[in-house]
């Protein structure tokens, strides 16, 4: 998915450039994110800039190609991802990027009492949630999971082109905005029926998930004091899973039993309203729901990796 690459001049703006020599401009809402002072190159035509560009702060940024308000919002899915953490589009420094996909949503906001006057106030308006729900979602600050120590390269991905992968990381964004295990549970299931439709895939996902190493999100602690190390926030998502997985298959059986259980139990429950998912059986627990949405958000991560 990452790599490191020679920096691209034709790509990169320059620190400081006028904002009329780029054909895209985007604030970018990302408050778990560390601003490096560095840069993400995306597909050779976009720059991600944390905070190393004429803003100080997040940007999305493009030199020739005119980043239009969807387009913006797939590198943030594909950002999320990356980071584990909510990423979204804030305000474009060029209206004609947001103007079309957001015309009309004006009355809805006023509907719920939002005041908006303009386009500025319809994206800002997106954004606050995001940023609220990204701000209070754990306390780590994200780093680069490639450190490009100073050697004229940056980090860079790509915007996936299957459309499979496409539809996993808008799912794996809608779980990570989800304020409680139900929520997150059918969305980390939606990116598994994206990436795989058989039910023995998924099992065999589940069966090497505990076997294969996985890319790393790393962070620092926002509010410990003094120096210390980051921490593989997927590491340690991964052996807290692996714990409530090694649970669940001692009550359910094997492995097929458990991805069976986390079907009709899990994910049947939080996308129908026929059964209540805490009421599922009567040993549910919400600190199963807890355990059980880490284990799918483990797999859900293994699923985009492995195709993305």
């Amino acid at each position: 998915m990452y790599r490191t690459e020679p920096i691209d001049l034709s790509i990169c703006p320059k620190r400081s450039p006028a904002i009329r020599s780029l054909a895209s401009v985007w604030a970018v809402v990302a408050p778990a994110l560390r601003e490096e002072g560095s840069c993400i190159q995306i597909s050779g035509k976009y720059i991600l800039s944390l905070g190393a560009h004429f803003t100080h702060k997040h940007a999305l940024l493009s030199k020739t190609y005119r980043i239009d308000y969807l387009t913006a919002v797939e590198i943030c899915n594909a950002i999320s991802f990356l980071f584990d953490t909510p990423v979204d589009v804030g305000m474009s420094l060029k209206d004609a990027d947001a103007k079309r996909a957001l015309r009309g949503i004006r009355p809805f906001l006023q509907l719920k009492g939002v005041l908006v006057r303009d386009l500025g106030d319809i994206q800002r308006s997106l954004a606050e949630r995001v940023e609220w729900i990204a701000q209070t979602a754990d306390d780590f600050e994200r780093l680069l999971p490639i450190e490009p120590s100073n050697n004229g390269k940056f980090l860079a991905i790509d915007i996936p082109t299957s459309q499979s992968v496409i539809n996993a990381l808008v799912a794996y964004r809608q779980a990570l905005l989800s304020v409680d295990p139900a929520g997150e549970i059918l969305n980390y299931w939606r990116v598994l029926e994206a990436m795989m439709s058989s039910p023995a895939d998924r099992i065999l996902l589940l069966d090497r998930l505990f076997r294969t190493r996985m890319f790393p999100v790393l962070g620092y602690h926002r509010y410990r004091v003094g120096r210390h190390k980051p921490v593989n926030l997927v590491s340690r998502y991964k052996r807290a899973a692996k714990r409530h997985f090694e649970r669940l298959r001692r009550l359910h059986g094997s492995t097929e039993d458990v991805m069976r259980f986390l079907y009709k139990k899990r994910r049947c429950p939080s996308a129908h309203a026929s059964t209540d998912v805490l009421r599922a059986d009567e040993a549910t627990q919400m600190k199963d729901l807890f355990g059980d949405a880490l284990l799918l958000k483990c797999l859900a991560r293994l699923a985009i990796q492995e195709r993305y």
